[in-house]
């Protein structure tokens, strides 16, 4: 009790004593406010609860935005391509067939007659025409070409003569060709001739006997007859001359062709 009294005398010396009355009394006052019981709430009516849940369900809206970050949370996470539940279903896909292209003719054009029906154009595409070799003559070494007649006639296509053929004619002959000196060619002239041009005669050209001719020469010879002394005057071209063998194309208008 001692410490009891020294410390109330210590609050009223200092004048602390209304400190102390306040403690007193929480101290007494607090256990008692613990132990009394809590009065019980009066009831809710009926009406009020239900004018409540009302305005609660009027606050609340039917639709509410929601967040994309949750509705990806959320979504579920299918395979495949999304679906329309209100689209009809697709049509079962069908298989082409590859169709093969056929080659189809060229028409060609055709002049139908009058009067008359036309054929059916061919089928098949126009045939080329077979090419048709061209005829050759092979012609001898040692062979020339010359033109040949009277001065005043026309002396007409080249006469391919060989060795010892005679000029116009085996009845008739008023030149032989006796071949070739080299590149030159000899002709023998039998009877009463005088010769005059590019070739030589021997032995004089008034008594030409043999007469001698190059690629492009001409020589005029003139021709007496013994029994009526009456004079033909021959002109001779020699055009050609073959020293080697050769193939050339055959020509329908040559009027002698000599071939070996």
């Amino acid at each position: 009790m001692s410490l009891i009294t020294n410390t109330w005398k210590q609050l009223i010396r200092r004048k602390l004593w209304p400190v102390a009355l306040l403690l007193v009394a929480a101290l007494v006052a607090v256990p008692m406010k613990l132990t009394k019981k809590p009065e019980a709430a009066p009831p809710v009516p009926a009406s009020a609860l239900a004018a409540a849940s009302a305005q609660e369900a009027l606050a609340k809206p039917i639709v509410s935005l929601s967040d994309e970050s949750d509705a990806l949370k959320t979504r579920r996470r299918v395979l495949g391509q999304s679906k329309d539940p209100f689209a009809p279903a697709p049509l079962p896909k069908t298989k082409k067939k590859k169709k093969k292209a056929k080659a189809e003719p060229t028409p060609t054009a055709t002049s139908e007659p009058s009067g008359g029906s036309s054929a059916p154009p061919s089928s098949g595409p126009p045939s080329s025409p077979t090419p048709v070799p061209t005829p050759t003559v092979t012609i001898a070494k040692g062979s020339v070409k010359v033109k040949f007649g009277t001065v005043d006639s026309d002396l007409g296509e080249p006469t391919l003569l060989g060795k010892l053929d005679p000029l116009p004619s085996d009845d008739n002959p008023i030149l032989v060709f006796e071949g070739l000196e080299g590149s030159t060619a000899v002709f023998s002239v039998p009877g009463l001739v005088a010769g005059q041009g590019d070739g030589t005669c021997d032995p004089t050209p008034s008594n030409c006997s043999t007469v001698k001719l190059h690629a492009g020469d001409t020589e005029f010879l003139l021709v007496t007859d013994p029994d009526d002394n009456s004079q033909v005057q021959y002109e001779l071209d020699l055009v050609k001359v073959y020293t080697k063998k050769a193939v050339v194309p055959l020509d329908p208008n040559a009027p002698t062709q000599s071939a070996n």
